[in-house]
């Protein structure tokens, strides 16, 4: 009868997510297969506290798209891990949908009357509101095909985030990283290959007295570029707040200022690639070299309780250290070698108030954003 129900209620393709125990039950992702490491969160590739944390890897169609780490406290993910081959233009016109295996009691209920989600953020948490969008971690304008754009629009995948910021600012650096990656992140098969990390920190507010609304916003990417035999890396934080400033730089100066570590040590020399490949990029997609000194990078908050607090540099707040590691070589997405459940659903209609810069006619398309 369940089943039946199941079937009844749920989209006819859904995002057949896993929820899985560790990170290393989602290989794919990282350099090396080496996980992040997280203080009081990630630590030794295992969760501290595994009823707060937990490991999504999101599949669609049995292909392993992304890994997401989510905090089912503040209800947001702490971050989204992907491997970069390319990016086919468009965008879905796809509803978001939530991760029933989030939640203790995966009843009619609850999956019928999302806002009644204890463990996550639904459709009705962004309704009636203005101000926020549903930014994606992982954008669909990075995934390689149609499936895996579909794939992102999942609210594990996604935070609050200030319209202007979204549509503005922060879509100017997923741009701007996309043509970096494009045209310096050739591996040694020929082939388009980097890693990405992006990552939501907490700040102290909540969007329908549920949602942790996002202080900062940070995203960093690695690859090996074999034309010039150097690894290369960059790193991009910005606030939260409307008409903001966002700030680009090495990976090095991120990780050595405010002890946040995404990558493995190879991603952390200061190796400089071909300049006639990166100056099109910072033309066609610029930004402001310096940004203002009340702008810093993410701070080391962690998403921990205040109990657990790490200690930071002078002069910066608490943070989440992230350590994701990469992997030099892998193969595209990876197939589930077992069959996955139905496991999301379906969960908004598109809301005017949410628009995005469409970059195939530099015009504003008014969608559910991400």
């Amino acid at each position: 009868m369940l089943l039946f129900l199941l079937l009844v209620f749920l989209p006819t393709v859904p995002i057949e997510t896993e929820v899985v125990e560790t990170l290393a039950d989602c290989p794919g992702f990282f350099v090396e297969e080496k996980p992040p490491e997280i203080p009081n969160i990630l630590v030794g590739g295992n969760i501290r506290d595994q009823n707060r944390y937990k490991v999504i890897c999101q599949t669609f169609e049995d292909i392993r798209r992304f890994l997401t780490l989510y905090d089912t406290d503040n209800k947001i993910p702490v971050f989204s891990a992907y491997r970069f081959t390319g990016a086919e233009k468009g965008r879905p016109n796809e509803p978001w949908k939530i991760e029933p295996q989030l939640e203790d009691d995966i009843n009619m209920r609850s999956l019928r009357q999302s806002d009644t989600l204890r463990n996550q953020a639904t459709d009705s948490d962004y309704s009636n509101n203005k101000r926020y969008h549903k930014g994606h971690l992982y954008p669909n304008s990075h995934a390689p095909d149609w499936d895996a754009k579909r794939s992102t629009f999942t609210l594990t995948n996604a935070v609050p985030q200030v319209g202007t910021f979204n549509g503005g600012k922060w879509a100017q650096v997923e741009k701007r990283t996309k043509c970096y990656m494009e045209n310096n992140c050739i591996n040694a098969s020929g082939k388009i290959e980097a890693f990405v990390v992006t990552g939501a920190e907490p700040g102290n507010e909540t969007l329908n007295n549920k949602i942790n609304i996002t202080s900062k916003m940070w995203s960093a990417f690695c690859c090996h570029n074999s034309r010039d035999d150097v690894w290369y890396s960059k790193a991009y934080w910005g606030d939260n707040v409307p008409n903001s400033n966002w700030r680009e730089s090495s990976y090095e100066e991120m990780k050595a200022t405010f002890g946040i570590k995404i990558f493995p040590e190879k991603c952390s020399f200061l190796n400089n690639v071909d300049s006639s490949r990166t100056h099109p990029c910072e033309k066609e997609y610029p930004f402001q070299s310096e940004i203002t000194t009340d702008t810093a990078p993410p701070s080391t908050t962690d998403h921990s309780s205040p109990a657990e607090k790490t200690t930071c540099p002078p002069n910066s707040t608490p943070a989440s250290p992230m350590t994701p590691k990469t992997t030099t070589t892998l193969a595209a997405a990876t197939k589930t070698t077992q069959p996955t459940s139905i496991t999301s659903r379906y969960t908004s209609v598109i809301n005017e108030e949410d628009c995005e810069d469409d970059e195939e006619t530099n015009r504003k398309r008014c969608r559910s954003w991400g």
